[in-house]
């Protein structure tokens, strides 16, 4: 059985669904592909994400998840300050930096 772990926004007509329309990259801390928005399965909360490749962690609205400058990660301790831990519903675990980098 294949899963996908992460599905493109599909359009809409709506003037929200088209705001990125046509970016590639990262706007309004939201993960843009060739103009579609990526987001994570609802059943998961988080995916990883490629953009010209770097993986960044994003949920199920396609926000960028990302660590403070203060944050610690308390499965990559060594990494030291500026990393988070997030864990989405099949108990992965994600470490993330404060750009959103997964680590």
């Amino acid at each position: 059985m294949t899963r996908i772990l992460a599905r493109p926004r599909t359009g809409s007509s709506t003037q929200k669904a088209q705001k990125g329309q046509g970016y590639h990259g990262i706007k309004d801390n939201t993960l843009y592909v060739n103009g579609l928005r990526q987001e994570a399965d609802r059943d998961l909360r988080f995916a990883p994400m490629s953009l010209d490749g770097i993986r960044y962690l994003v949920n199920v609205n396609g926000t960028v998840q990302k660590a403070g400058s203060t944050s610690k990660s308390a499965s990559k301790p060594e990494l030291g300050s500026g990393y988070k831990d997030f864990k989405d519903e099949n108990e992965v675990i994600w470490t993330v930096n404060t750009e959103g980098i997964i680590q």
